[in-house]
């Protein structure tokens, strides 16, 4: 049996983007975003609900695709959606390196 990914398309005011929904696909996100955003190492941001439920898997996929990865996860809550929230996230980010 051969396993499917659904590519859907998402419009937005500037182009859009491709979404690739398919089982297993947490694995491959490494070589995804390599072959997609080259970049020498990536940040993973997510809320700290999603970075419990997928953060290890998603830093697994880049380890085994050989990308440096690393997690940075903020307070869950749309309250914390906000920009004192991005000016803590992004000092992290300029604090470990990250450039643009």
């Amino acid at each position: 049996m051969s396993v499917r990914t659904l590519k859907v398309g998402v419009g937005t005011g500037d182009g859009g983007y491709p979404i690739r929904i398919a089982p297993g696909l947490l694995a491959d996100v490494g070589a995804l975003c390599r072959s997609q955003a080259p970049a020498h190492r990536y940040a993973v941001i997510a809320d700290s609900q999603v970075a419990r439920l997928f953060g290890p898997a998603v830093v697994a996929g880049f380890d085994d695709a050989g990308v440096d990865a690393t997690l940075i996860s903020f307070p869950a809550g749309e309250w914390n959606k906000s920009r004192d929230q991005w000016a803590t996230v992004s000092d992290r980010m300029l604090r470990e390196g990250f450039g643009r």
